[in-house]
């Protein structure tokens, strides 16, 4: 019984890196792949496109949100659907353009010219956050606003100059939903599009 042939002895495989670099960087690519591909999936299903060629301006929206391009001196308004029947207020966001060929401001002296003009409409409104955003592809800031109001509200505003044009996308939610719209306002001045 013992001298029965069991074939050749196994060999053990040794360990080939190149075989396994080639493993781990196809594992990578999947990875990224899929997340690029989720992202996409993602932010299709979230939003829809404008474009408004005759206004030089294009950009995408959270779907869902009823467009308005009618009001005088406004160039695109959007405005929230009502979440429930006790939803006593709609977020909107409007973007408006001031004329500047008259006296052209660079764009930190705009941004101060519109915090001055917010300050002006809204007497229980603060600044509490101004930095540098990147808007439409151009170098501008982002204005966060509290309002003290009944119903606490946040005003988002992203302003930015294009030759003697100013440009301000600004958001306007009631505090507590300001946190999930947030990252799409970010989303829809990062990637709006504004013809020169």
């Amino acid at each position: 019984m013992n001298d029965l042939d069991r074939g050749p002895a196994p060999v053990k495989e040794e360990f080939d890196p190149v075989k396994w670099t080639r493993i781990f960087w196809l594992a990578i690519i999947g990875l990224l792949a899929a997340v690029i591909l989720g992202l996409l999936a993602w932010f299709f299903i979230v939003f829809s496109f404008i474009d408004l060629k005759d206004k030089g301006v294009s950009m995408f929206f959270p779907r869902g949100w009823r467009v308005e391009t009618q009001a005088p001196g406004i160039v695109v308004a959007f405005v929230s659907p009502k979440e429930t029947a006790l939803d006593s207020f709609s977020e909107n966001v409007v973007l408006s353009t001031y004329d500047m060929s008259n006296n052209p401001l660079n764009t930190d002296k705009y941004v101060d010219l519109m915090i001055k003009q917010m300050e002006g409409v809204f007497s229980n409104i603060k600044l509490v956050d101004r930095k540098f955003f990147l808007a439409a592809g151009r170098n501008g800031y982002q204005l966060e606003f509290h309002v003290a109001d009944d119903v606490p509200k946040v005003i988002l505003v992203y302003a930015f100059t294009v030759e003697a044009t100013g440009y301000n996308l600004v958001y306007m939610g009631v505090k507590d939903r300001y946190s999930k719209d947030k990252l799409l306002m970010d989303i829809m001045a990062l990637f709006m599009k504004v013809k020169d």
